[in-house]
C-alpha cells in the first residue's frame, strides 16, 4: 500500500477478536429490548406468580449484559468472568423454569447460556496466558 493512505493508520484486528466484538455487540443489542421488557414486567407483574420472579429475571438479564460485554473484551480474565456470570444465569434460568412461559422461551434462554458457556470455554482454551 502506498505510504500516506488511510490503510497505513489502521491497526489489524485478529479474527478471533473481531468475532468476539461482532457477535458480542450483536448479542448485546438483541438483549437490550429483552431487558426493557423485563423492566416493564417488573412494574406490571403477571397474576399468580411470586413476587421474586420478576426481580430475579431483571437480575439475570443484567448478568447477561455484563457477561456479553465481558466477551467483547477478548481477554482471559474477562472470559473467566463471563463464564462465571453465564453459569449463574444458567442456574437462575433453571430456577425460573416454572414461571418462564413454557419450554419454548425457557429452552431458548437455557440454550443461549449453554452456547455462551461453551464459547467461553473454547476461547479460554485458545487464548494463551501471555494474552492477559
Amino acid at each position: 500500500m502506498p505510504l500516506g493512505t488511510y490503510e497505513d493508520h489502521l491497526q489489524p484486528v485478529r479474527g478471533d477478536e473481531l468475532l468476539d466484538r461482532v457477535l458480542g455487540w450483536l448479542s448485546f443489542a438483541c438483549a437490550l429490548p429483552v431487558f426493557g421488557l423485563a423492566l416493564y414486567r417488573l412494574a406490571d407483574p403477571a397474576e399468580g406468580e411470586p413476587t421474586w420472579v420478576q426481580p430475579l429475571r431483571v437480575a439475570l438479564i443484567l448478568l447477561a449484559l455484563i457477561g456479553i460485554f465481558a466477551c467483547t473484551r477478548s481477554s482471559i480474565r474477562f472470559f473467566k468472568l463471563a463464564l462465571i456470570l453465564f453459569t449463574a444465569r444458567l442456574v437462575g434460568a433453571c430456577v425460573l423454569y416454572p414461571w418462564s412461559g413454557g419450554p419454548r422461551f425457557s429452552g431458548s434462554e437455557i440454550a443461549f447460556d449453554l452456547v455462551v458457556i461453551g464459547y467461553c470455554l473454547l476461547r479460554l482454551k485458545g487464548l494463551s496466558p501471555s494474552e492477559l
